[in-house]
């Protein structure tokens, strides 16, 4: 396999390829993630809840595959702006990748039951359970600007839109 990737002839059809594809591929040096921008904020992001959330467990290729895959379902159905609709109409990643948001069925918590008694499934799940809950707390306390001692701003009135957040909400 290294010989392939490290041959030229290799190389040269990959680069012809993807040239004639269209497809042009940019690169931030190593080290550097400020230099991504959004996408590295939201890697960063993925990556601390992953932290919090898996810690020391040490999890099969399946299991690391589908809560990765379910993950990615959170991240990229969340609303890029915001729209007065957010039941049925907002725009999230997910619609430039299969036009339409993802969405999951929603299971029963599990955050109550020790680890050590969660199956396989159960316990991807749990994880799962607890990236939405660790994530979405993060996300929506971005979507909230602070200006308390900056700028005076009137009381909410009819018409404002105001943010709520419930605990319990399911990740869809």
């Amino acid at each position: 396999m290294q010989t392939l990737l490290a041959s030229q002839q290799h190389t040269d059809l990959v680069t012809h390829t993807l040239a004639d594809d269209g497809i042009q591929w940019v690169f931030i040096p190593p080290g550097s993630p400020h230099w991504g921008g959004k996408w590295e904020s939201a890697v960063r992001s993925v990556q601390l809840h992953l932290r919090r959330v898996v810690g020391t467990s040490m999890l099969i290729f399946e299991q690391m595959r589908t809560l990765l895959a379910q993950v990615s379902a959170v991240v990229n159905s969340r609303p890029l702006c915001y729209t007065p609709d957010t039941e049925v109409n907002y725009l999230s990643p997910a619609h430039f990748l299969i036009g339409r948001p993802f969405t999951t069925i929603p299971e029963a918590d599990l955050g109550h039951i020790t680890v050590g008694r969660l199956g396989y499934w159960q316990s991807i799940q749990s994880m799962y359970q607890g990236f939405w809950k660790q994530w979405h707390q993060e996300y929506l306390t971005t979507l909230q600007q602070r200006p308390k001692w900056t700028t005076s701003i009137p009381n909410i009135s009819i018409g404002d839109v105001a943010l709520f957040k419930e605990s319990n909400s399911p990740p869809d």
